[in-house]
């Protein structure tokens, strides 16, 4: 008896999750989690949360960062609560689909002849008409693409039947949505560098990895090149950075021009650009007897950046300040004077000193990631975008009771009530037609 008691409470159980006001609600709370995700920063360092989410921050409906990592909102998406609601989720559809969808498609290409005991208010009586042919009438049918059924002196005859399996293909594409997140979540990881340009790199600066990811231990990456192109004011229109891909023997396996919205991706490993910085002019002193480097320290006047480096000499010191990579460096004196401005390879007469800047040494930011479920979630979101076109298409019925002097002709639509009555229309027209030219014929 009470094995029998707890199957009775496991399917109520799981009928109960089959709900679709549950799946809705469920869905709600997953919508929720994802805009906290929106609105705090994932995936950043703790110094990152006590400096924007501060313990002294009163403003309303705000957070501290002790409350978001205690609940961990800094990693909304790898929570467990997050995961839960995706799993049950993904359950609630899975039995839906099943107990519901798929039984409901079942029945309705199940052949339901009607006599006329069974009418009913359901099924409107949509005309009637002298029964001549009964051939003719299928015919006519057949020809406004119906499939037909014929019994017992009855015809069933139904169109549109993708229209019924929209909501299933509705679930499969959410699951498989589901199922791509998932992936994602537990397989892939995001790194970030900051590279110098001729530098060759591995991947080390891990931001945020899943329990199962694994890093590409067997790639080496080289920034070759990098470049700014520019617009007509001097804003930065888009940067470049020439890649190459080698394996741990220094093999050359792949190489690309890199920019925004041009990443490069080899063996499931994407490269983006992401950002770019100037570290350093590298410095001869009186024709190469000296090489020097100099660090640039960013400085904004007005939004616009500038780079600035400082020469020291025994009299005075002196600042080079780069403008951009097209733009020559402007070389100021202790007093704030400009007193000359050079290119690259070129020289000026300082304090007795010969000194040419050589190379703007720049460093080239790249997002380096693998996201092994984002082709499934992709996929999922074409079947959503497919079901979505599906679901427009009407499933309608049309029955044909045939009795000794009259047909009578009876349907129901689900949609798109004026195109099934212009149906039904033609159908009594191609019939009329082909009756009238039999008896020609005769």
């Amino acid at each position: 008896m009470k094995i029998l008691n707890t199957r009775k409470m496991i399917w109520q159980l799981l009928f109960q999750l089959a709900n679709l006001n549950l799946a809705i609600f469920i869905l709600l709370l997953i919508v929720s989690f994802s805009l906290l995700g929106f609105v705090i920063e994932q995936d950043q360092d703790l110094l990152y949360y006590q400096s924007v989410y501060p313990l002294n921050n009163y403003t309303l409906l705000s957070f501290d960062w002790r409350f978001i990592v205690y609940f961990g909102l800094n990693h909304v998406y790898q929570s467990y609560s997050f995961l839960f609601l995706l799993s049950i989720l993904a359950l609630s559809l899975i039995l839906c689909t099943f107990s519901r969808q798929l039984p409901g498609l079942k029945y309705a290409r199940q052949w339901k002849f009607l006599t006329f005991n069974h009418l009913n208010v359901k099924n409107k009586t949509l005309a009637v008409f002298d029964n001549i042919s009964f051939s003719n009438i299928i015919y006519s049918l057949n020809s406004t693409q119906y499939y037909v059924f014929h019994g017992n002196r009855a015809l069933y005859c139904y169109k549109g039947i993708i229209g019924r399996i929209a909501p299933i293909v509705v679930h499969i594409a959410l699951l498989i949505v589901l199922l791509g997140s998932l992936i994602s979540s537990f397989t892939g990881f995001i790194a970030q560098e900051m590279i110098p340009e001729g530098e060759i790199f591995h991947i080390l600066n891990i931001t945020k990895s899943g329990l199962l990811s694994c890093l590409p231990n067997n790639l080496i990456g080289r920034i070759d090149n990098f470049y700014i192109s520019y617009n007509f004011n001097g804003s930065v229109k888009q940067f470049y950075s020439h890649l190459f891909v080698y394996d741990l023997n220094n093999r050359y396996l792949f190489d690309k021009n890199i920019a925004v919205n041009s990443p490069l991706a080899f063996r499931g490993v994407t490269f983006y650009q992401t950002d770019w910085r100037m570290d350093a002019l590298r410095m001869s002193l009186n024709n190469n007897q000296l090489i020097v480097q100099k660090p640039l320290n960013e400085v904004r006047i007005n939004s616009k950046p500038f780079w600035i480096c400082q020469w020291n000499s025994p009299a005075q010191n002196f600042l080079f300040i780069v403008t951009s990579l097209r733009d020559p460096i402007l070389v100021y004196d202790s007093y704030g004077v400009n007193i000359g401005s050079i290119f690259l390879h070129n020289s000026i007469f300082l304090d007795n000193n010969m000194i040419a800047v050589e190379q703007i040494i720049k460093s080239s930011g790249l997002q380096i990631k693998i996201d092994k479920g984002i082709e499934i979630v992709y996929l999922g979101f074409f079947l959503l975008m497919l079901s979505t076109v599906l679901s427009y298409t009407s499933y309608s019925q049309i029955w044909i009771i045939d009795s000794d002097k009259c047909f009578t002709l009876l349907g129901s639509t689900n949609r798109a009530i004026l195109t099934f009555e212009e149906d039904c229309m033609q159908i009594q027209d191609l019939y009329f037609r082909h009756t009238i030219l039999n008896q020609l014929l005769e």
